[in-house]
Parts: structure tokens; sequence; C-alpha cells
């Protein structure tokens, strides 16, 4: 089954120009869409696979790794979305930060939750002066006008219709297998603390900051209050910020990681 490709500007039914931001970024770069195959049309799982990915990363430039995803869930409909993703490494966003709050723990913490939020369901409240993302341009947002124009759009048969929640026009997180890479992971890691996803692989992320011990602040990543249960973290075993991945990891009550057991790392061949 061959992808095809929707901008979000076309999904939004608006001119489909491009969206830069001041480093280059499109953000109208199109999604990526593998339909569901006949056999999947039928509604039988009534399951989507959504890849939400890092900073840089469009979609249609990821084709390889979208068509191993579709292919381990054959006829499954996969989507690479395309967002408004910060355009720093979270590193360095880390880094900007913590300047911003001259080093408090406390208020850290809270821009980082901020940052997600405004990608997620827009806004701007982490104050970085870079992220400013419209309500119609949040992740959330993209996805359900992305979903509502292949229901609209679409051959009936392929069934788009069945991933929005009963009577609404709210897309069902919880028929949804997210995957985040790095950035991304950290969105939707967020996302699935207060949602009940279908299911998220993190790869790559999070990379949000842990605080200090006996700082006595506590990081959103900890707790056992989870909405979305059904987790899975993997990295490269060579990842330069593999040890960030680690702390956040071990602090994610699904993953069920104790503190000095390994994480996944993929087998050291790339």
């Amino acid at each position: 089954m061959q992808p095809f490709f929707v901008t979000p500007r076309e999904a939004l039914g608006q001119d489909n120009v491009p969206s830069l931001n001041s480093l280059g970024f499109d953000y109208n770069a199109p999604h990526v869409v593998y339909p569901p195959s006949a056999l999947e049309s039928t509604g039988s799982s009534g399951v989507l696979q959504v890849c939400v990915f890092g900073t840089g990363t469009r979609p249609d430039q990821s084709s390889i790794y979208l068509r191993c995803l579709h292919e381990l869930a054959p006829g499954v409909p996969t989507i690479g979305l395309c967002y408004k993703f910060g355009p720093i490494p979270d590193v360095k966003r880390n880094k900007l930060i913590f300047d911003m709050v001259a080093g408090d723990e406390t208020e850290l913490q809270k821009r980082i939750e901020f940052y997600h939020e405004d990608i997620l369901f827009g806004g701007s409240k982490c104050g970085l002066d870079f992220i400013n993302v419209s309500k119609e341009d949040s992740i959330i947002n993209r996805l359900t006008a992305l979903v509502t124009h292949l229901e609209r759009t679409r051959p009936k048969e392929e069934g788009w219709d069945r991933f929005f929640k009963e009577a609404t026009e709210s897309v069902d997180l919880s028929k949804i297998m997210f995957t985040g890479y790095s950035q991304g992971a950290g969105h939707l890691c967020y996302l699935a603390k207060t949602k009940v996803l279908g299911g998220l692989i993190m790869v790559s992320g999070p990379q949000d900051p842990i605080p200090s011990q006996g700082s006595g602040v506590t990081s959103w990543l900890n707790g056992a209050n989870f909405a979305t249960r059904n987790m899975v973290a993997w990295k490269h075993a060579r990842e330069e910020t593999g040890a960030i991945m680690d702390q956040c990891w071990r602090l994610i009550e699904p993953l069920g990681l104790e503190e000095g057991a390994n994480s996944r790392d993929s087998i050291d061949c790339m």
C-alpha cells in the first residue's frame, strides 16, 4: 500500500502555502498517510497508528521509518503527523528555561509542563519567545483536522469515521497507538499522563530535566497516576543524551523500570 500526502493547511481547508519559522522549518510540510488495507477497512480492530517526530523532522523525509511502522501492523492505517515543534533540541530547551528562571527548579518543572501543553493544545505559557502555537496548529487540532479531512474526502470503506468519539467531532485517543520520536516522545508522554491513549511507543525520549536529589521538587513524570498504561520505550545504545532518557524512564511508572535497571537499548548497529 502506497502512502499519500496531505498538508496541514489543506486539512484545515486553507490556502496551501509554506509556514516557515525563523530557522527555515516548514510547519506546513505534508502529513504522510498510509490508508487501511481492504481487510482492515472492515473495521475489525479500529486501531490507528500516529507517529510524531522530533525537532526539525518532516514526516515525508522519514518514509522508511513510517513504512516499517506500517508494515509491522499490516493493513492498519498509519499517519506521520507534521506539527509545530519547538525549533531547538530538548537539551538546549532545558538550558534556556533553566537560565530564564534563574535555576529555580520548581519554576523549571512548571515551564517544562507549559512547553508540552503549548505544543499539544496551543499556547505560549512556557515563556520562550519562539513558542507561540495557535490552537489551530496544536498537535491535537492538527490530528483532528486531518482525520476529519480523511473522513470527508476518502472512500467510505476506509472507515476513518471509526476514530472519532461517538456522536462527537473529537478524535478518540484510546483508539490510537502513538509513536513519538525524541521531542515528539516528550509531548506524547505528557499527553499519556492525563489521557488514555491506545498505547505509546517512545523512541529516544523524553529528555526532560529531572529535579536534583534533595531539592524537594517533583517532576511531572513522577507518580503512578498515568492514565495510559500501555507504554514502552527504547533508544540506541550510543545516544548522546541516553543518560537523560534513562532518568526520565525510571520515573514513568507504567514502564516498570526500577532504579538501576537497564533501559531497552537497540543493538549497537547504527
